[in-house]
């Protein structure tokens, strides 16, 4: 959360696309940080909210479907939605967005999507989903299957099926990447500028969780 407001007090983007509201708390900060700027929070589930703000625009589908008004060289887009970085890139450059930020760039061998570190390193991201969350697969492409059969004119979403595989071959398809970013800024772990021994103790004994779980919050331009 400092990582993010500290790159919005620097960017101060008049446009903020927000992709993965969850709970809100994002949402909060945004607005408390950059309280005039246009904001739009985008969820396929907006149902988890807990905070909820009359300011803010709130929009009930994927990024890639974005059509509201903006001016793409003021607005900044935010990713913590947990899909590969390489799509959300290339759907930035389709919009014309120049500023990108993405929550979570986890490290290799670790995390659910094809993150920047995968990207950038030209490692494939293989999903290592559960059983349970491979025979969901199953069921959902048999049912777009028996749609296809029973419907004419069906055309199956094997976007869905993609989203929920997330396995990215990052050798073939990276390039594009490289040949677009100007710039990129990985935000630094706090804890390890921390040099009061008694402070460091108590924020691993308080918060081990949440210092386990940092996803090196990455800034990124592109041409």
């Amino acid at each position: 959360m400092f990582g993010l407001f500290v790159l919005l007090r620097q960017l101060k983007p008049k446009f903020i696309i927000e992709s993965g509201v969850f709970k809100g708390q994002g949402t909060w900060l945004m607005e408390k940080t950059l309280p005039k700027s246009t904001i739009y929070s985008i969820d396929i589930d907006l149902s988890q909210r807990e905070y909820i703000s009359n300011k803010v625009k709130y929009l009930k589908k994927d990024f890639k479907f974005f059509d509201q008004k903006i001016l793409p060289e003021k607005t900044l887009a935010f990713f913590d939605d947990h899909t590969c970085s390489l799509d959300r890139i290339n759907q930035c450059k389709l919009f014309n967005i120049k500023q990108i930020v993405f929550e979570d760039n986890y490290k290799i061998g670790d995390g659910d999507f094809n993150s920047l570190n995968y990207i950038f390193k030209k490692r494939n991201f293989i999903h290592n989903a559960s059983i349970i969350a491979h025979l969901k697969t199953l069921f959902l492409f048999t049912i777009e299957i028996l749609k296809k059969i029973t419907f004419k004119d069906y055309s199956m979403d094997i976007e869905k099926i993609n989203f929920r595989l997330r396995d990215r071959n990052n050798d073939l398809n990276s390039s594009l990447v490289f040949k677009n970013i100007i710039f990129k800024y990985q935000f630094p772990k706090i804890l390890k500028f921390i040099k009061n021994k008694k402070l460091k103790s108590y924020l691993d004994e308080k918060y081990s969780n949440e210092l386990d779980s940092y996803n090196s919050l990455t800034l990124i331009k592109i041409k």
